[in-house]
């Protein structure tokens, strides 16, 4: 790691210049949010849809993810009350701009804290959306659509910045209510922190040091145990099955975020270089001590991810590979999350600190070139469906059939890329691949339902290549599903309820209503 240059002069840091960088930070992660990842984003109409399950479970009732645990029960009864009255995209809207502004304000109060200058954090911010716009590491993301970890990034900021700062209880505080949102977010920016306490302050520990622990200690389990409790629940379950339900969820549902042996070569360069930069740029700030304790933190969650890709390096298949249910275990808790933000926030915010040295010119010319590569940059979040248009019409005018023309309580087989069914449709889905359960016994019967799925196409796909009415019968006493969605050339025999150029829906009748005169029916 280079050389501390020498400080410069303490700049003043007052409310005004705060509140400045705060304004221009949250319009530069406004800006960013909506362009690259328009409403509704790709994990929105999972976590609404199931914010609007539990202010009201007469939405979608029969919907397996609806149905399954809730990890982040405190985001979901926070959000519930407005999206169960207002339309989803009401909904995101306002708490995709609440957490842009907190995470604006925890922003600040980091760069404040690391480099001593507030009004470091927009052009920081810039240069931090860019890494983040042109990839990441484990696809870990903060700025975008609204759920539980965009509100934890900020509270997490907040929190490392008062850590930093050497305010333990103001540092409880918001790591306790991170934690309650999301506990895996909270929980590694708490693990992390603890790389901040210079030992000296251990080895002078006093009976008012020891007071201050306690009391914040206290106050963070306090506002902690609203969300832990809750997310406790998905290790619930048989210990054979939890261990399967593991294992599929870190390989067959969530790899690219969990095993380091699915992330790209890109990405592993892309870190190389940003922690190569970040090593390499002179540190410029107001206070030594305290950038020492924001690069304690950072090396932390770096450790952490090597941890995490030294545990999840093998060779050969990951059902073989030694101490196999150990190593999976410590997999599950996204170990390259916090590294995955980090990092290049370190980069950014050292490189900003440097550019500002260096006089206004570079600072200006630094921030016109992160923005241009946030504007150029590929973004396939700005269309998660990835439906070519004329497919995307026909899709919402299948779902707009579907929630004015069936029961509310309908029970839908969906095709495996189905987009935000639920969003647009208000009707369940008998199962999901994007809406993965997160409890053991759910991940297991997720798994059990697209077997029961791959069963019935096998089984019933005669000589003929098409299915008939019996074969849909035998698909509802399969799945008690109400309505099986297609394609327009899918090999179906019977008439749909509802057809597009695109796409088709067939009522599943019940076995004692399919009759020779049905089967016959054609198109």
């Amino acid at each position: 790691m280079s050389t501390t240059a020498p400080p410069p002069r303490r700049p003043k840091n007052g409310p005004t210049a705060f509140l400045l960088a705060a304004g221009l930070t949250f319009a530069a992660i406004t800006a960013y949010g909506f362009w690259r990842a328009p409403i509704p984003a790709v994990n929105e109409p999972t976590y609404l849809g199931q914010a609007r399950h539990v202010a009201d479970p007469d939405f979608a009732p029969d919907d397996l993810f609806l149905r399954s645990s809730r990890p982040h029960f405190v985001y979901y009864t926070l959000v519930g009350p407005l999206v169960a009255t207002a339309p989803f995209e009401t909904t995101a809207a306002v708490f995709r701009l609440a957490g842009y502004a907190l995470l604006a304000v925890g922003w600040v109060a980091l760069v404040q804290a690391a480099v001593g200058r507030a009004a470091l954090a927009p052009l920081a911010a810039v240069l931090w959306l860019a890494c983040a716009a042109v990839g990441n590491f484990s696809g870990e993301w903060v700025v975008g659509g609204t759920e539980s970890k965009a509100f934890a990034y900020g509270l997490g900021f907040l929190g490392l910045a008062a850590c930093v700062a050497g305010r333990p209880l103001t540092t409880a505080l918001c790591f306790g209510t991170a934690v309650s949102l999301h506990v895996i977010v909270g929980g590694w920016f708490v693990l992390a922190s603890f790389a901040s306490i210079p030992s000296r302050v251990i080895r002078r520990t006093s009976v008012v040091t020891l007071a201050r622990a306690a009391a914040s200690c206290g106050l963070f389990v306090v506002l902690a145990a609203p969300g832990l409790l809750p997310a406790l629940h998905v290790l619930d379950g048989d210990g054979a099955d939890v261990v399967h339900a593991r294992f599929v969820h870190i390989f067959d549902r969530l790899g690219h975020h969990l095993d380091p042996m699915s992330f790209p070569a890109t990405a592993w360069l892309g870190y190389a270089a940003l922690i190569a930069g970040w090593i390499a740029v002179p540190r410029m700030t107001a206070d030594a001590a305290a950038r020492g304790r924001f690069d304690r933190v950072v090396i932390a969650s770096v450790a952490f991810a090597v941890a995490g890709t030294v545990i999840g390096w093998r060779i050969g298949s990951a059902e073989t590979m030694p101490l196999r249910d150990t190593r999976t275990w410590f997999m599950q808790f996204y170990p390259f999350r916090l590294a995955d933000v980090l990092v290049p926030a370190a980069t950014a915010v050292t490189a900003a600190a440097w550019l500002a040295r260096q006089g206004r010119r570079f600072a200006v010319a630094a921030s016109l070139a992160g923005i241009a590569v946030i504007a150029v940059a590929p973004a396939p979040d700005r269309d998660p469906s990835r439906y070519p248009p004329d497919v995307a019409a026909d899709w919402r005018a299948l779902c707009d059939w579907a929630r004015t023309e069936t029961d509310p309580d309908a029970l839908f087989v969906t095709l495996p890329n189905s987009w935000a069914f639920k969003w647009y449709a208000g009707r369940a889905e008998y199962v999901s691949w994007k809406d993965c359960p997160q409890d053991a016994a759910s991940i297991i019967e997720w798994e059990r339902r697209w077997t029961v799925l791959r069963d019935w196409a096998a089984d019933r796909y005669g000589p003929e290549r098409s299915y008939d009415a019996a074969d849909l019968a035998d698909l509802r006493q399969r799945t008690d599903a109400d309505y099986l969605l297609a394609r327009r050339r899918g090999p179906m025999t019977t008439e749909p309820a509802y057809r597009n150029d695109t796409f088709r829906v067939y009522a599943l009748p019940e076995p004692a209503e399919t009759s020779p005169a049905a089967s016959a029916a054609g198109e």
